[in-house]
């Protein structure tokens, strides 16, 4: 099993993180008359596959799978990862396989080249594999600096992080929001954001989750819990697109 890590959690990297928000943006603003949601998965456990995606499926919807190559194969708190093999499955079935890093480094306390390196080191690992490398990118553990927003701009459509918060019309390309589906903070945040779409149509919202499991892990969910926020996105008469697809779409209809 590998040991679990969070980033640093102290006064100063609290500050850090909320300061980031406001530098090196790189705002779309837009108008569209239907709600966007994009259904993300981080990683990638397998279960996200059986319990998650395959239920997306089931609704004709695709979903962001953010792939650290590094992580395939093993099994951690997360419980059994991907193999190579399910990630060239979700790639033909028209999944967003999306940029990560090979090793799922800590941004914050990693030197930026080292971090380029190890980002470019997951996209050429997806292409040697067959896989077409991602347009958008997941920050590990959502810790990124305005270097890093600036610098990862260049290869990708859009850069998805861990804050909370539905975007009304605008969007910051270089730190997308995203809400946590995860057991351990409860879908009642979550539901109420879904179902305030129905009030603010021009909008976009994105989730993300690891795990979907009976006894899933802290940052992951049941598949119960998914099922009800497809119905809840179902009855918002949303659209599903995987990120870079929603990021296409919202460009379409730019201010």
């Amino acid at each position: 099993m590998t040991a679990i890590y969070e980033p640093s959690r102290s006064i100063g990297a609290k500050i850090s993180r909320r300061l980031t928000v406001y530098r090196a943006r790189r705002d779309l603003k837009f108008k569209i008359d239907r709600p966007v949601v994009s259904f993300t998965f981080d990683d990638c456990p397998k279960s996200a596959i059986t319990n998650g995606i395959s239920l997306l499926e089931n609704e004709g919807w695709h979903a962001t799978i953010y792939i650290a190559g590094g992580l395939l194969d093993v099994e951690n708190h997360h419980g059994k990862m991907m193999s190579i093999h399910d990630v060239r499955r979700l790639d033909r079935k028209g999944h967003e396989i999306g940029g990560h890093t090979f090793s799922h480094r800590d941004a914050s306390s990693t030197e930026l080249n080292r971090f380029l390196s190890d980002v470019e080191r997951n996209q050429k690992f997806l292409k040697t594999n067959g896989i077409r490398p991602g347009k958008s990118f997941a920050y590990p553990f959502g810790e990124v600096s305005p270097a890093l927003k600036t610098a990862l701009s260049k290869n990708f459509i859009g850069l998805r992080g861990i804050r909370s918060g539905i975007h009304k019309g605008v969007v910051d390309r270089n730190q997308i929001r995203s809400y946590p589906v995860f057991s351990s903070k409860g879908m009642d945040d979550v539901i109420e954001a879904i179902n305030n779409l129905k009030k603010n149509r021009s909008s976009w919202l994105t989730l993300f989750t690891h795990d979907v499991r009976q006894t899933p892990s802290d940052w992951g969910c049941t598949p119960e819990e998914m099922k009800t926020l497809i119905s809840a996105v179902k009855k918002s008469g949303a659209m599903v697109l995987p990120i870079s697809n929603a990021i296409e779409y919202l460009k379409d209809h730019e201010l």
